[in-house]
């Protein structure tokens, strides 16, 4: 995940990209499918590698496997248990403080 959104980062328009800080932190958020994933980042400037510094995943696989494949409504209210609890526990360890940018997952 983190690839991707360091890769979108620096295709900002550049007058965006010149009003970032010189390090900026992002909380990543992902539930596109199976999986709830919560992620952040520390991004020292535009042009670097970004540092992992959380990343919590809580897989779903175990309510998919008897159907034989992902069943949307089963793991849409998997996603709605466990957000919260994902980010209270990236809160917990200190890793919501101070963001500069959040970054979701949006379906088409």
């Amino acid at each position: 995940m983190f690839r991707a959104l360091h890769g979108c980062i620096r295709k900002l328009p550049l007058p965006f990209q010149r009003q970032l800080k010189r390090h900026f932190t992002v909380l990543g958020i992902e539930t596109s499918c199976d999986d709830t994933c919560v992620a952040v980042l520390d991004i020292p400037s535009p042009s670097s590698a970004p540092v992992l510094r959380h990343n919590i995943v809580r897989r779903s696989l175990h309510l998919s496997e008897p159907h034989g494949g992902i069943v949307p409504v089963t793991v849409g209210l998997f996603h709605a248990k466990n957000l919260a609890k994902v980010l209270a526990e990236a809160r917990d360890s200190g890793g919501l403080d101070n963001l500069d940018l959040i970054a979701v997952t949006r379906g088409t």
